[in-house]
């Protein structure tokens, strides 16, 4: 057999597995937007990520409160639209989403409510790995874990975030900036004596998923 080089397989060599749990910047698609309504009113998206090396990961991004304020998530969700080029997002339509189940050990299809316009599109997006408490029926369990949150994002194709795009501006300065000041962001005024937070590994997605709180 004769082997004609892949740079695509071959960067995908470097990955560790096939979720994001890293903080940094990525170029890929959303494969999910779901528009979320928690337990309170307030309103946001669930998005899948996925990233151009295959890797994925779920965060949610809440937008406005139940009164109509607007939470920072409108902000991000705002700067998406610009960096994908759209000047609105129609109303969610019923669809085939797909989510990872815990108890069957895989992913799973379900119907949602998907914003379409936001899906299969290049977007850049700045991600952070954030320590967070661990709550069973909103009780904290005195466990702490890792989540991956969204902070900001740009146009995959010229890096240009949503302030430059729309000053016009033809240099990508910005996103070095925010990159050169992003870190990993544990948990504040942590108890002493508390249980760490969960180790990485490569399988099921546990402490990296984005279970959706009814309580926010």
């Amino acid at each position: 057999m004769e082997y004609t080089l892949d740079t695509a397989a071959a960067k995908q060599a470097d990955q560790t597995g096939k979720f994001i749990r890293e903080t940094g910047k990525y170029k890929g698609r959303f494969t999910k937007a779901e528009a979320l309504v928690a337990g309170t009113g307030t309103k946001g998206i669930a998005f899948t990520f996925e990233s151009d090396e295959k890797q994925t990961v779920n965060f949610s991004v809440y937008t406005t409160k139940a009164n109509g304020e607007t939470l920072r998530g409108f902000q991000t969700v705002m700067a998406i639209l610009v960096c994908m080029g759209l000047k609105g997002v129609r109303p969610a339509v019923m669809g085939t989403a797909t989510k990872y189940d815990f108890d069957a050990g895989a992913d799973v299809t379900y119907q949602a409510p998907l914003l379409l316009d936001l899906m299969n599109k290049p977007i850049g997006v700045v991600l952070q790995k954030c320590e967070y408490a661990k709550e069973r029926d909103r009780v904290p369990t005195g466990e702490y874990g890792w989540k991956i949150e969204l902070q900001n994002a740009f146009a995959a194709a010229t890096e240009l975030t949503a302030t430059e795009i729309l000053a016009g501006s033809g240099r990508p300065e910005m996103l070095g900036n925010i990159l050169s000041h992003l870190a990993d962001r544990p948990l504040k005024n942590k108890p002493q004596g508390s249980r760490p937070a969960s180790a990485h590994h490569n399988s099921a997605p546990d402490d990296f998923g984005s279970d959706i709180p009814d309580h926010f």
